[in-house]
């Protein structure tokens, strides 16, 4: 009888995955189903930055955040952040490659569906002379500190490279850091990208975002390599007393993302760090404004 039992059981459960394979993804535990099937087939390259995610989500969710989440740069974390995250307001993510969806969702059907729980919107966020911009200002902003307090914060990102990063950025010759960072790989491979985009000059997204001042209670950076600094000056400011700051890719030399970021904010009194990702080889980290 017993075993008749387990027979009948295994069936239904297979009748209920067909089914949910078959009929239309229209809620949101559907849509992040549906992600991870795409996930399943990405686990060495993925899982590790998923657990990253829900992590963080999941610390805001228990402090009570409500409000509004802003993201550059999409994918899983979108998807995971319309699940997990319940008390959101209003959400935009800025990827230039909405594309991507299909893949992460399964269908075009899958997508349309989840636009209606996130606005995705297809625009570059900054450009490349914002960007070069950016790690001069980064240069002024460490120049607050003392080559000691700054060291003993890389370190925390970038471990026994913290000095040879700390030399550069205290280093006389204005340019410097922005020297470094283009002799980089990654750096190299995201001009590509503005070339490509017609973006070396104007202005990005971030920029529409500062005219029109208003707060916003999250920030997610986790776009492009080198864009991260520039969306952080340009935006950073928008985030409201008790607002969050998320960072994925905090770690150097693994990533040139957002570790002068993760170090500005480990320095600063204006940011109370929640969670650093210390296990992952990419890490990530959430703040909260305690100030101004």
């Amino acid at each position: 009888m017993k075993t008749l039992i387990s027979i009948l059981r295994s069936f239904l459960h297979k009748i209920r995955i067909l089914k949910w394979l078959i009929f239309p993804k229209k809620h949101k535990l559907d849509l992040f189903g549906s992600s991870m099937i795409s996930l399943s087939g990405r686990w060495k390259t993925e899982f590790d930055p998923f657990l990253t995610y829900i992590s963080m989500f999941l610390i805001m969710n228990q402090r009570g955040f409500k409000g509004s989440l802003l993201e550059f740069g999409g994918g899983y974390s979108t998807v995971l952040a319309v699940q997990v995250l319940k008390r959101l307001t209003k959400f935009r993510s800025i990827d230039i490659n909405p594309q991507k969806y299909y893949r992460i969702l399964n269908s075009k059907k899958n997508l349309k569906r989840f636009s209606n729980f996130v606005e995705i919107i297809p625009e570059i966020t900054v450009s490349f002379e914002e960007v070069k911009n950016s790690y001069i200002t980064l240069k002024k902003e460490f120049s607050k500190y003392q080559f000691e307090q700054v060291n003993e914060s890389l370190s925390l990102y970038a471990g026994n490279y913290a000095t040879e990063l700390s030399d550069v950025i205290f280093h006389n010759n204005e340019n410097s850091l922005l020297e470094f960072i283009e002799n980089k790989d990654s750096f190299k491979d995201e001009v590509n990208f503005y070339i490509d985009n017609n973006m070396l000059s104007n202005q990005g997204f971030c920029s529409k975002l500062t005219k029109d001042s208003n707060q916003v209670d999250a920030i997610f950076y986790d776009c492009g390599e080198i864009s991260s600094n520039a969306e952080w000056f340009a935006t950073s400011k928008l985030i409201p007393l008790g607002g969050y700051v998320l960072l994925h890719d905090i770690y150097y030399p693994k990533s040139i993302k957002n570790i002068f970021i993760a170090t500005l904010i480990s320095l600063s009194d204006e940011w109370e760090i929640i969670f650093i990702d210390k296990e992952s080889s990419q890490g990530g980290l959430l703040a909260q404004r305690v100030s101004w």
